[in-house]
């Protein structure tokens, strides 16, 4: 066998070597993340700080106290209600109301001292205090003189439904025990009165202290709507009312 016959033998008869394909592999595409603006990460922040301020007004008299005295909220919630209150300021003034004026432009110089970590602490008791009273003297109209000696009609509706065992806070219910010798009779069920104006700060704390202990089962508010005209008070009595009962409230107006 010559050499060209040799290579064409080899040529044929040899196996050649199978080749196989390596799968390449894939590569996952990360899209970048889109980054929001300063303006737009200001927004999430505002709707948070009003979010947790709602859940603050929510909270009873006795729990808003410890949160705007405490370290850290207590300078938190100043920090948010200083402009609140710059603006109240400043609707007052332009509507002629030189009360309001000063007392919300007071209110306003304590919330911009009280968000100073440790020095703010001297004044953040003295506000919650303010604020409280604010409400009472912002107050136009008030059921002091409209409270009379008698069984609020509400008691004796027969929708209202209160058993035997139950507590009952009634919110502006005047200065007369009448309601409350009624339900505790006919009833055999205990009535809290809490009223701002016909009745004492100690008899009033004394509620609050007791429903905070223990919720009330009813809430009934007859006829103090009415009778309010500033729609941040009326708002005020219908967040109390919602943080007094466990289970209905009742409403006359």
């Amino acid at each position: 066998m010559n050499q060209n016959e040799l290579y064409k033998t080899l040529a044929v008869e040899t196996p050649r070597p199978e080749i196989v394909e390596t799968p390449k592999p894939e590569v996952a595409v990360v899209e970048p993340q889109k980054s929001i603006t300063d303006e737009e990460a200001g927004f999430e922040l505002d709707n948070l700080a009003t979010s947790l301020y709602e859940q603050y007004e929510k909270l009873s008299p006795a729990q808003r106290f410890v949160a705007e005295v405490a370290p850290g909220t207590g300078e938190a919630i100043s920090a948010y209600e200083t402009p609140k209150y710059a603006r109240e300021t400043k609707e007052a003034f332009e509507e002629g109301n030189y009360g309001q004026t000063a007392i919300k432009g007071l209110l306003t110089a304590m919330s911009a001292i009280g968000s100073v970590p440790i020095l703010g602490a001297a004044v953040r008791a003295p506000k919650a205090i303010v604020k409280t009273g604010a409400k009472k003297i912002l107050q136009e109209f008030t059921s002091a003189k409209t409270s009379r000696p008698q069984i609020a009609a509400i008691f004796k509706d027969k929708n209202f439904d209160i058993k035997p065992g139950e507590i009952n806070i009634d919110i502006g219910g005047g200065k007369f025990d009448k309601g409350s010798d009624y339900l505790k009779k006919n009833k055999k069920a205990k009535n809290l009165v809490y009223d701002i104006f016909n009745r004492s700060k100690e008899h009033n704390n004394e509620i609050l202290n007791t429903i905070s202990k223990k919720p009330a089962d009813t809430a009934t508010v007859a006829n103090v709507l009415n009778v309010i005209k500033e729609p941040e008070i009326r708002k005020s009595v219908i967040e109390e009312e919602n943080k007094s009962k466990k289970r209905v409230a009742y409403w006359r107006v």
